[in-house]
């Protein structure tokens, strides 16, 4: 009788484990994957955490901060042919889709500020201080922001270093994924594959200096 329950445990166990796995992500009435940005910034976390694949040593700890995805405006090698891509046609190129379409709704539902700050990364919501004001007696005006703390902040990112990242998009098999980092002058693009449940670069597309 003992070993009955315990296969019947053992059963229960795995059951648990599919369906978790299977939870994970949703799927839209076409069957797509729904990319969320918990996923998102789960990637960017786990990438971000390899000093050696994105973050710059020098940087320890940096200020990060979500950027347009630019691509390369020089042209892309198809076969034997140089064709200049917009950005579509580009990242579906890299990340080896034809489902331009999941691309396109990555893309119109980037990470915002927001998304950075509930998620736990250092940033600055630059939208609460758009209208950052200090005393301003030629105008008789006093706002909520002090001239010391704007200076604090600015002192802040300049000894920690800022990083910028595109919104992450990935292919609808979620095995490949694409980003832009720019740090300081240099930047790259960058392929990222899955492999034994790990992120890793898989090409780094370009680099620039400015």
């Amino acid at each position: 009788m003992s070993k009955i329950y315990t296969y019947i445990i053992i059963l229960l166990l795995l059951y648990s484990c599919n369906n978790t796995h299977r939870d994970q992500l949703d799927f839209d009435e076409y069957r797509k994957p729904i990319v969320s940005n918990n996923f998102k910034l789960d990637f960017l976390k786990e990438v971000l955490e390899d000093t050696s694949q994105v973050k710059p040593k020098w940087y320890k700890d940096p200020y990060i901060f979500i950027s347009n995805i630019e691509k390369k405006d020089d042209p892309t090698k198809i076969d034997t042919t140089l064709k200049f891509l917009n950005e579509v046609e580009y990242l579906s190129f890299h990340l080896r889709t034809e489902d331009t379409s999941f691309i396109k709704h990555q893309l119109n539902n980037k990470i915002v500020t927001e998304d950075l700050i509930d998620y736990g990364f250092k940033t600055v919501n630059w939208t609460n201080l758009v209208d950052y004001h200090f005393e301003n007696t030629d105008l008789d005006t006093e706002y909520f922001v002090s001239k010391d703390s704007i200076e604090t902040i600015e002192n802040l990112l300049k000894e920690n270093g800022i990083l910028y990242l595109s919104s992450p998009v990935f292919n609808n098999k979620l095995n490949l994924a694409y980003i832009e980092t720019s740090h300081g002058i240099t930047g790259e693009h960058i392929l990222f594959e899955k492999k034994n449940d790990k992120w890793i670069t898989k090409l780094v597309i370009s680099q620039w200096i400015k």
